[in-house]
C-alpha cells in the first residue's frame, strides 16, 4: 500500500485526497468520506516517513518507534471520533462536558503534538534522503509545512518523493 501512494503523480494524489468531498452527503456517507480522507492522508504521511527512513543508511538513523506510535494514536483517535460523533464543547453544553474537560484538553494537546511530530518526522526523513545526509529539523521546514498545508504541499512533496525513489532504484540496480 505504501508504494501505491508514493508512486502516484501529484495530481492523482490530490484528486484521491479530495474525492471524499464529492461523496453524497448524509450521516453515513460523511463518516465514510471523513475516514477515507483521513486514511489516505495519514497513510501518505506514514508512507513517506517509513519508506524514507528505511532508505537511510543505518548509521545515525533516528528511531522510528515514536513516529509509528503517533500514527497509530491519530488513526485510532479519528476512527473513534468518527463512530462516536466527536465532541463539541460550547456554551450550550459546557455543563455536560464540564467534568471531562480536564481529560479532553490534554487529549487535544497530545493530538496536536502527535500530528506535528508526524509532519516533522516525515519531512526530516524526506529532506535527509534528498540531501544524502541526516538533516536537522530546521532544514526540513519546507516539507513540514507541505504536510501541514497538504493541498499545496502535495505539489512539492510528491515529486520529491518520486525523485528519491527513482534515484534509489537506479542506485539499487547499479549495486547489483
Amino acid at each position: 500500500m505504501t508504494d501505491i501512494l508514493l508512486r502516484l503523480k501529484s495530481w492523482q494524489l490530490f484528486l484521491l485526497l479530495l474525492i471524499s468531498y464529492f461523496l453524497p452527503s448524509g450521516y453515513v456517507f460523511e463518516r465514510v468520506a471523513n475516514l477515507l480522507f483521513i486514511g489516505i492522508y495519514l497513510g501518505w504521511i506514514y508512507s513517506v516517513g517509513f519508506v524514507m527512513h528505511s532508505l537511510l543508511p543505518d548509521k545515525r538513523k533516528p528511531g522510528i518507534t515514536y513516529f509509528k506510535i503517533s500514527c497509530l494514536f491519530i488513526i485510532v483517535l479519528f476512527i473513534t471520533l468518527s463512530f462516536t460523533g466527536g465532541y463539541t464543547i460550547n456554551q450550550d453544553n459546557y455543563k455536560e462536558y464540564g467534568n471531562s474537560i480536564w481529560f479532553l484538553v490534554p487529549l487535544i494537546l497530545y493530538t496536536i503534538w502527535s500530528m506535528l511530530y508526524m509532519f516533522m518526522f516525515a519531512a526530516q526523513m524526506l529532506e535527509s534522503m534528498i540531501e544524502g545526509r541526516l538533516v536537522l529539523r530546521s532544514d526540513s521546514l519546507k516539507g513540514f509545512f507541505g504536510f501541514w498545508f497538504f493541498p499545496f504541499g502535495v505539489w512539492y512533496i510528491q515529486p520529491a518523493v518520486q525523485r528519491v525513489l527513482d534515484a534509489y532504484a537506479v542506485d539499487k540496480v547499479m549495486k547489483s
